[in-house]
């Protein structure tokens, strides 16, 4: 598949390594053009769950997403407050063929989102992949855990389910274990209540998220 990844941040990162390993066509968008070129120039580090460090070399990173082809899917995994500038500054791609998939934590992104993609064309999922950036370009594979996908409009599940099939065994392929859940919503608010004491818990030890897995 042919796929943006907007946000390098450990979510974006371990995304990006895993799908580029599947054999997926991926590109990376930011909004740092210094931090773009120095990933672009230096590759990824990719820490797998085993501890093996893999370089991933010639990244397709850009901070200008016109010079992205046209893709199939977009993938934001921005920090949820991020979401109206990244919907912004990636609208040259925001075209009628392609799918937006939010795999952001909370629930703010879910309201931002219809004002600028047709809500037909948004996918929303949750994620329980572990991932920790080390650096600007390093990534660990903190744990794997399952991927929940499902789309936006309830009534809409059906008509988008074939590409919900060939999204699910894209990432499979890609170990990116993934399942389709008609009212993903619901999905969302459950891993709402979870994050809500892990959040607790990592303010008050003062750990990452990716080292109380």
């Amino acid at each position: 598949m042919k796929i943006v990844i907007v946000g390098p941040g450990a979510l974006g990162l371990l995304f990006y390594s895993l799908l580029r390993t599947g054999g997926n066509e991926v590109y990376l968008v930011d909004k740092d053009r210094q931090r773009a070129e120095f990933i672009s120039c230096n590759g990824i580090n990719f820490i797998t769950v085993s501890g093996k460090v893999k370089r991933i070399k010639h990244v397709n990173i850009t901070a200008d997403p016109e010079d992205i082809p046209l893709p199939e899917l977009i993938i934001l995994t921005v920090k949820s407050y991020h979401t109206n500038s990244a919907l912004k500054k990636i609208h040259p791609l925001l075209k009628e063929n392609s799918y937006i998939l939010s795999v952001q934590n909370g629930l703010s992104h879910v309201e931002v989102m219809p004002k600028y993609v047709a809500p037909d064309r948004i996918l929303l999922g949750i994620t329980n992949q572990g991932a920790t950036r080390v650096d600007v370009n390093t990534v660990r594979h903190a744990g794997r855990g399952d991927t929940i996908i499902g789309t936006y409009l309830w009534d809409n599940f059906f008509r988008s389910h074939k590409f919900l099939r060939k999204l699910k065994t894209s990432f499979d392929k890609s170990g990116i274990n993934t399942e389709i859940h008609r009212d993903i919503q619901s999905v969302i608010w459950s891993k709402l209540v979870i994050n809500v004491g892990i959040n607790a818990l990592t303010a008050i030890t003062g750990y990452k998220n990716g080292r109380l897995v």
